[in-house]
């Protein structure tokens, strides 16, 4: 599903920005990381159900309708992936308050 590559993609880049922001627009970020990686497991949950049937109504356009069909490992890698890519900005949003800040002209050491 060719949504999930742009929906992951605008995961990564919140991730970016989380990284570099402070306060409360580090927050918002995570949580528009957040819906999108729910997004993301939506687009998993609906893959898992339709892509058979698709599969199936194509090849049934080509004369071909004694197929079987099994998900492969990848839904599972997939799924996985999506749910660990959504915990990580749900925690983000709720722990943000407590990661540390460092001021304009300070040195870390």
């Amino acid at each position: 599903m060719p949504v999930t590559t742009a929906v992951a993609l605008v995961v990564l880049a919140s991730w970016g920005v989380v990284l570099v922001t402070r306060g409360r627009v580090r927050r918002a970020v995570a949580a528009i990381g957040a819906l999108a990686s729910a997004g993301c497991v939506a687009a998993v949950v609906i893959g898992w159900s339709s892509v058979t049937d698709s599969l199936r109504s194509d090849l049934a356009g080509v004369g071909v309708t004694d197929v079987s069909f099994s998900h492969t490992a990848w839904f599972w890698a997939a799924a996985v992936g999506a749910l660990l890519s959504l915990v990580a900005p749900v925690l983000a949003v709720r722990l943000v308050p407590t990661w540390p800040r460092w001021a304009a002209g300070t040195t870390r050491r």
